[in-house]
């Protein structure tokens, strides 16, 4: 099937890129926005449209959003290339059309970090992290924009996992604890599939359902990747699992991608 509308993506990263590629692939006109004019000509060769931009929200180009049916917002808000994350999304936001349909890719990172099953329905609390997902979710909630807020798990897939983000530490508590973990190919098919489903809900987790367990998960994946062996204590202080079950049983969306399937 061979589609067809603009799609413009903020944040062309690790996850954006490969999501903009094969949206390009499927037929869709897309539009790129960075900061870093090098990556200009690959996005032309990949059939992209790039717009370069300084960093500032007064800079983010008119026909960057002009006519698009979708934004996608692949930006964390660690990303170098804003300082003033909500800010930048607000203008974002203002800047598409009232019909223009928007994608932000929060964090999980929303709920609140107590033990306990979190899903879709569960309220923040004073233990909620990722403050500016949060605000940054409320602005395009108040957008009148038609809109879908993802909020991924931990997310790995190729040339990223969580072990090499911790392998330099030697000790581990909390062995026993599940991990909540997506991905990037299945959040990329998450969003292809919610481009064609306008009357969605507004807000999905993406978490496989798989939670592997601290400890066993780190060992399998130091051997698979020939790094040393952490020391995790076998214990169990804080159980926080996040349901990615609602697009599921409401779409009928399959994760493909189980986290012991190492990239």
């Amino acid at each position: 099937m061979v589609n067809s509308g603009k799609i413009s993506i903020a944040g062309c990263g690790w996850l954006g890129f490969p999501l903009a590629v094969q949206l390009r692939e499927m037929g869709y006109d897309v539009h790129a926005l960075t900061r870093d004019p090098e990556r200009i000509p690959t996005f032309v060769n990949n059939g992209l449209i790039g717009y370069r931009y300084d960093g500032s929200a007064e800079s983010i180009p008119n026909e960057f959003l002009a006519d698009a049916m979708a934004l996608i917002i692949a930006l964390p808000p660690f990303h170098p290339e804003t300082n003033d994350y909500p800010e930048f999304i607000q203008a974002l936001a203002e800047k598409t059309s009232p019909n223009t349909r928007i994608f932000y890719t929060s964090s999980t990172g929303v709920y609140p970090q107590n033990e306990g099953t979190y899903d879709e329905f569960s309220p923040f609390d004073s233990t909620s992290g990722s403050k500016l997902c949060r605000a940054s979710e409320a602005i395009i909630q108040a957008s009148g924009r038609p809109h879908t807020i993802l909020r991924l798990a931990g997310l790995f897939g190729p040339n990223r996992h969580p072990i090499f983000r911790i392998s330099h530490r030697k000790r581990f508590t909390n062995g026993r604890s599940p991990l909540n973990l997506v991905h990037q190919q299945d959040v990329i098919d998450a969003i292809v599939s919610l481009l064609s489903k306008p009357e969605s809900a507004s807000v999905y987790n993406l978490v496989h359902p798989n939670h592997p367990l601290r400890k066993e998960y780190y060992e399998k994946a130091a051997i698979h990747y020939g790094l040393e062996q952490p020391l995790c204590a076998d214990d169990l202080q804080i159980a926080r699992i996040i349901s990615g079950n609602f697009i599921t049983s409401s779409l009928g969306f399959q994760y493909r991608f189980d986290p012991f399937g190492f990239p």
